[in-house]
């Protein structure tokens, strides 16, 4: 068996897989394949020739911690049948990993079916999400006040201004241009969900929602608002299909705005769920675009000597000697030795904290580092919790 970057040929047994492994609609997965599917960023593991399993490495910019990154977003993890137990997916995750690295990313992201599946390979939970759970009636009190439209690839353009100024104050989103907007249009035409905007007193896009019905719930996947008066006449508009739904479910980032103007919100199950996992790829990559040149002199209580320890990616595993003065953040890259370090972190804690999902202090707790207040001083200055942010399904 041979692991390698799919080409042309390998398309149908792809396809093949993708319709046996994964309960989508035939609209839907012909739109994925004409749209995201591409031999370049697939990983395939071959038997004779016919592809068993493989998986989508696919390509966007992210903004995380006010720089842009490309990342590849690991999705259509599958495997035949007949090809699983065989431990074919640790091979073609660690070719994975090595041709992120190659491609020169610092870090990725992954969608997952179960989290334990891929903690083993580096990945954790960076990104939450909030689920509301309402009964329609509960929203019956919000009445439409501005202008609703149904919108058009004609709206694009407004949609990116909107899209960039809500996300504007988030972490970690992913930078959407025309092609992402024009992918969405054509998901929500495959998938028979629709996208709604709402316009401020100047006929301005002020909100939008993307939605589909189903056995009486109207699902919200994605609702962008720039302020509260725009979020309840969405909620009005959402309620305005009480006839056809009783139920409503609202996907929001972690502000909790939905939550806020609810009449009464011991009557709606809110869940807060992990949604996203993150991976440093390269943490050199990832040190040498977080620190500035130190020009003058630090003392010895302003350095932390940190292991990072990587099953996967080789050259992640070193000792970082981080310093940092007035001037900034430096570091050396030393030989992997633990006994030579003040904290070991493995590859799971470094990547929530270069995602910002976690501070020091929080990883100190949840690894049980055991790092001294004193050294904790200079991570704090690297490491900053944000508010994590992304919507994006594959």
């Amino acid at each position: 068996m041979k692991v390698y970057i799919a080409d042309e040929k390998n398309i149908n047994d792809i396809k093949e897989m993708w319709r046996y492994c994964f309960a989508e609609s035939e609209a839907y997965n012909e739109y994925y394949f004409d749209r995201k599917l591409k031999p370049e960023d697939t990983v395939v593991c071959c038997d004779d020739e016919k592809a068993i399993a493989s998986i989508q490495l696919n390509q966007y910019k992210i903004m995380l911690n006010e720089k842009e990154e490309n990342v590849s977003y690991v999705v259509g993890v599958s495997t035949m049948p007949e090809a699983r137990g065989k431990g074919i997916m640790k091979k073609m995750m660690k070719f994975s990993l090595d041709e992120m690295y190659k491609r020169g990313q610092n870090v990725s992201l992954l969608m997952p079916i179960d989290f334990r599946l891929y903690r083993r390979y580096g990945y954790e939970n960076c990104y939450d999400i909030l689920e509301h759970r309402i009964d329609m009636e509960e929203l019956s009190g919000f009445r439409i006040e501005q202008n609703v439209r149904r919108l058009t690839l004609d709206d694009i353009n407004e949609l990116i201004k909107l899209y960039d100024s809500v996300n504007k104050m988030n972490n970690g989103y992913v930078i959407r241009d025309r092609f992402r907007f024009e992918n969405m249009f054509a998901e929500a035409e495959a998938d028979g969900s629709y996208i709604y905007g709402i316009e401020d007193e100047s006929g301005k896009l002020s909100g939008y929602m993307v939605y589909s019905m189903d056995s009486g719930t109207l699902f919200v996947r994605e609702l962008y608002f720039t302020d509260i008066s725009t979020l309840k006449t969405a909620i009005g508009f959402i309620y305005n299909h009480n006839t056809q739904c009783s139920k409503a479910v609202i996907m929001e980032d972690i502000r909790n705005c939905v939550g806020k103007v609810i009449r009464n919100p011991r009557k709606t199950e809110t869940i807060q769920k992990q949604f996203m996992m993150g991976r440093v790829i390269n943490f050199d990559g990832v040190l040498d675009s977080m620190v500035s040149e130190c020009n003058s002199g630090v003392n010895a209580e302003d350095s932390i000597k940190v292991a990072i320890k990587d099953d996967y990616i080789e050259s992640n595993n070193a000792v970082y000697d981080i310093r940092a003065s007035d001037d900034g953040i430096t570091y050396e890259k030393f030989e992997y030795n633990e006994e030579n370090s003040d904290v070991s972190m493995n590859i799971n804690c470094i990547s929530q904290l270069v995602f910002s999902y976690i501070d020091i202090d929080e990883a100190d707790f949840v690894y049980n580092l055991g790092i001294s207040d004193d050294k904790k001083e200079v991570l704090k200055r690297l490491f900053v919790k944000r508010r994590n942010h992304i919507n994006e399904y594959d």
